[in-house]
């Protein structure tokens, strides 16, 4: 309820997606699914539908992630029980044309080592479960990437592939490069600036030198041709991860310890679009 109270403002100011975790992330995880993947629990799928519906009658687009390397309730039992909740997932959101499903959160990350769905970690693996998810739903567009320089190349060359979900990294160089090195699809960089952000404590605060960084960025994926980013703090949007704050899903104010928030940047992004 937080998030839906909240579109209408994101809307307001140039934001066009907002990225979702069915297992969460680092501040609060936990695996839905059951162990055989078959089914996943009802209330996270009412909750997941309402947003994607929120979402689709503001023209707006729901980044939905399969599988989370932060999670630690792990419920999946296997690779095929993987299997089996992607093609849950899938069916469900069929009906909803303003979805890309991203089959891992950061697939490269060592964290999804020892889960059931630990092959995700290899770009074939990657581009097998776009071939599943493809014949469950041939006009869905399928996402995966990470942090790896050379598995976002390959996945970035790969049918089935539709979008490179890639994190972090000087964003006008990495973007160059894929372009450079024949990448032609989408570019959505989903996390830019990973745990750099936790140390701008309290929540909400930020350095001038900071916002900068965030505004050169900002820069760069509008003048770069099928580039996107998500915006990422840490302390702001994932409170827990960082300390005994709260999950923020409204944007608070400029930036300053009087006016704490992160609308500073989407002013500059609703001037900027």
């Amino acid at each position: 309820n937080a998030l839906l109270a909240q579109l209408d403002t994101y809307r307001l100011h140039g934001v066009n997606a907002v990225s979702i975790s069915l297992q969460g992330g680092e501040a609060l995880s936990h695996d839905p699914f059951s162990a055989s993947g078959n089914s996943l629990a009802p209330a996270y799928m009412a909750r997941l539908i309402s947003v994607v519906e929120a979402l689709d009658v503001r023209s707006m687009v729901a980044i939905v992630g399969m599988f989370s390397p932060d999670v630690t309730d792990v419920s999946l039992t296997d690779w095929d029980a993987a299997e089996a909740a992607l093609s849950v997932v899938t069916k469900a959101l069929r009906p909803y044309r303003n979805v890309i499903l991203n089959t891992a959160d950061k697939q490269d990350s060592l964290n999804h080592q020892g889960k059931a769905w630990a092959r995700v970690r290899s770009p074939a693996e990657i581009q097998h479960l776009a071939q599943i998810m493809r014949r469950l739903d041939p006009d869905r567009l399928v996402g995966g990437g990470g942090t790896d320089y050379a598995a976002n190349l390959e996945l970035g060359t790969l049918p089935n592939v539709d979008v490179l979900l890639f994190s972090g990294g000087d964003l006008a160089k990495v973007a160059q490069d894929l372009k450079a090195a024949g990448v032609a699809k989408p570019m959505l960089c989903v996390e830019l600036y990973g745990s750099w952000t936790g140390q701008y404590l309290p929540p909400g605060v930020f350095p001038d030198a900071v916002k900068q960084r965030y505004f050169d960025d900002l820069e760069t994926a509008l003048s770069t041709g099928a580039l996107s980013v998500f915006f990422y703090s840490a302390p702001w949007l994932e409170g827990p991860s960082v300390g005994a704050f709260p999950i923020r899903f409204d944007l608070g104010g400029q930036g300053t310890e009087a006016d704490p928030g992160i609308r500073w940047y989407f002013d500059r992004l609703r001037a900027r679009r």
